[in-house]
């Protein structure tokens, strides 16, 4: 079996009957135009989300700013403000953790993808927060089944992996196992296959061959050989 993607926390399925997120919650997400056609400025913007910090929940504030469609709304300026943003910033995380823990998916994707770009602005396109940000993207958007960008995220991911990492780091290795179960599901078996035998061999080296991981990893390229019509690999 291919498994499931293995990201970060809020990548995991909520269970059915958990809490619901306040309406109003949804409702900024769905009609964020509010803000910004409320003539509202930067400046005012950000007076407003600073006292909430202490009233309410960081998540909560934020709600009032990441709302519109990126570009338009005073929160993304927030997001990058010299002072504030580090907190605006830890504020959007929490709301796309909590939103993809109540199993609201889509509305996560779109707070993950309005942070990730907020630090790939601010910190750079290789910071740790960046690729945090890029990595739960991308688990978000395979659980949604959006797996052409997903494959993408992944793609730039596994590179900066191994440019930081090296290529038989644990976390590298992880990240090329998610790409190529997502590549076998859009039906590129074989390139899912190399990579498969990268992984495999990083994984009986770093690891062992009879950890876990290394057997999930003969597991999934001898599943995409069988579809490519060759030969399982032996085992070690």
């Amino acid at each position: 079996m291919t498994g499931q993607w293995r990201g970060g926390p809020s990548s995991q399925k909520s269970a059915a009957g958990q809490q619901q997120p306040p309406a109003l919650w949804a409702t900024c997400f769905g009609g964020g135009k509010q803000l910004a056609s409320s003539g509202q400025t930067a400046a005012s913007a950000r007076e407003l989300a600073w006292p909430l910090r202490f009233k309410m929940p960081n998540i909560a504030a934020m709600l009032q700013l990441v709302t519109a469609p990126e570009g338009t709304c005073a929160g993304n300026i927030l997001l990058e403000d010299s002072q504030r943003g580090q907190w605006a910033r830890t504020a959007l995380d929490d709301l796309a953790q909590a939103l993809a823990r109540w199993g609201q998916v889509p509305l996560a994707v779109k707070a993950r993808r309005v942070l990730w770009h907020a630090r790939q602005r601010v910190l750079g396109p290789e910071h740790p927060d960046t690729l945090d940000s890029m990595q739960e993207l991308a688990a978000e958007l395979s659980m949604l089944d959006q797996n052409t960008e997903a494959v993408d995220l992944a793609r730039q991911l596994v590179a900066s992996k191994r440019r930081l990492l090296g290529s038989e780091h644990l976390d590298t290795l992880q990240w090329m196992a998610n790409l190529s179960i997502t590549l076998s599901e859009l039906g590129n078996h074989e390139e899912a296959a190399e990579l498969a035998r990268q992984i495999l061999a990083g994984r009986q080296r770093t690891l062992g061959p009879e950890h876990p991981d290394t057997v999930t990893s003969m597991s999934n390229l001898g599943e995409w050989l069988a579809l490519l019509g060759q030969s399982r690999p032996p085992r070690t």
